[in-house]
């Protein structure tokens, strides 16, 4: 299986506690992944967006914070799966910031996807064109 090579996976963990859908739970689709980790993916099938699971054991809940409609009060306390991390995480954490998209056509360092191809990385099984 490919690794997706996400830098953060930003879910807070809980007391397991029952969790009810009051509406809409026809909506609610869950990814179970492969092999012995004992994680899932639940999301909102209309848009995509994380939801608050119980992973496979049952024995834990995660709250994706981007479900969150407010600060959470807390800070991050683990850095998990961190030899999973990607290569290019410490790169990406001291790269330029910026607020918005950056116009890859004015920037000479922004990887494009030809030298991407180049390298002899690909996405997945699509085809994409520029």
């Amino acid at each position: 299986m490919q690794k997706s090579h996400f830098a953060f996976a930003l879910n807070i963990q809980a007391a397991t506690t029952e969790v009810k859908w009051l509406s809409d739970a026809e909506y609610v689709n869950r990814f179970y992944y492969p092999g012995d980790r004992l994680f899932t993916k639940v999301f909102y099938a209309e848009c995509g967006s994380g939801l608050p699971f119980l992973d496979k054991s049952g024995e834990k809940l995660f709250i994706p914070t981007g479900f969150l409609d407010s600060e959470p009060g807390i800070l991050p306390g683990h850095n998990i799966f961190w030899g999973d991390r990607s290569s290019w995480y410490e790169a990406g954490i001291s790269a330029r910031q910026s607020e918005g998209f950056v116009d890859a056509e004015a920037d000479a360092n922004f990887t494009s996807l030809g030298r991407l191809k180049q390298a002899g990385r690909t996405c997945a099984s699509t085809d994409l064109k520029r």
